[in-house]
């Protein structure tokens, strides 16, 4: 019990209706601790060793890889959980990066789905060229709905057991009235950003979302300095990855290059130079500026 309340002289100079609440306050916490002291739920709190003990017995799961071994060494695969950005200048790669991944992923029987607000079905299938890999994709989409997105994974994961979710892009998830509702844009992406991010964590999935940079100077390398609308894409984001093409005196040679700009599991920052071959990108042994 508090000592105010233990205190003769202090209860003697408190006011009636003041001495009234701290009983209140101290009887409710007592009450709160006895609700609480044998509470069983998904949410429990655990005992760190036990949980740890509890997790060694389940199996590890496995980060999904890609067929460009730089990268894969640079993030050590993508893990279930994680929201992964995929930025860059427009016209320089996002969507080549998005095309390449689906198809390394698909090479190893790991299912991804792609819902593609700016480009409809038969676009984006073409982008493959004549091979098209195994994947998902609804047949139409609704824009600027969280939840309808949450449903579209939940489906795919029980129908066809995919694990990976590709969004592009992120300005589709904003709807006008949101905008215009919201005192700022950058919070109302910062707060979309956050629900991707717990909704990879409930689904067990790994999220790649698109995001455009601001104009850049295409004699800089473009970086997560760079992202557009609000500096909360790269702040929830797991991994940075910026892809752009290689700018020469006369025009754009055939080099992209990749970047992994932020990398919270392991750290690890670097670039690899790419080059598309039938579609897909593969990393070549020129070295990057």
């Amino acid at each position: 019990m508090n000592d105010s309340i233990n205190n003769i002289d202090g209860i003697e100079e408190m006011p009636d209706e003041e001495i009234n609440r701290e009983i209140d306050f101290w009887e409710k916490y007592d009450e709160m601790l006895e609700a609480f002291r044998f509470y069983k739920g998904v949410d429990e709190v655990k005992v760190s060793t036990t949980l740890q003990k509890y997790l060694s017995t389940l199996p590890k799961p496995e980060a999904i890889e890609t067929k460009i071994p730089s990268l894969n060494k640079i993030t050590g695969g993508f893990c279930e959980g994680e929201l992964v950005i995929i930025s860059g200048p427009t016209g320089q790669g996002k969507t080549s990066l998005v095309c390449s991944l689906i198809s390394d992923f698909a090479e190893k029987d790991t299912g991804s789905l792609l819902l593609s607000y700016e480009v409809g079905v038969r676009d984006i299938l073409s982008k493959f060229g004549v091979v098209t890999p195994l994947f998902y994709l609804p047949q139409q989409v609704v824009p600027s709905n969280l939840i309808w997105l949450e449903q579209r994974i939940w489906e795919a994961k029980a129908k066809y057991d995919v694990k990976a979710v590709f969004v592009d892009h992120l300005h589709f998830l904003m709807g006008m009235a949101d905008l215009a509702k919201a005192k700022s844009t950058s919070i109302l992406v910062g707060q979309i950003m956050r629900d991707l991010k717990l909704m990879a964590l409930r689904t067990k999935t790994t999220m790649f979302l698109v995001s455009h940079v601001t104009k850049v100077d295409t004699r800089q390398e473009p970086s997560i300095n760079d992202l557009r609308d609000s500096s909360f894409v790269g702040q929830e984001a797991d991994i940075v990855l910026i892809v752009w093409r290689e700018k020469r005196r006369e025009g754009y040679g055939d080099i992209s290059f990749l970047k992994v700009d932020k990398n919270r599991r392991l750290g690890t920052l670097s670039k690899v130079a790419l080059i598309l071959q039938g579609g897909r990108f593969r990393e070549t042994m020129c070295e990057p500026y």
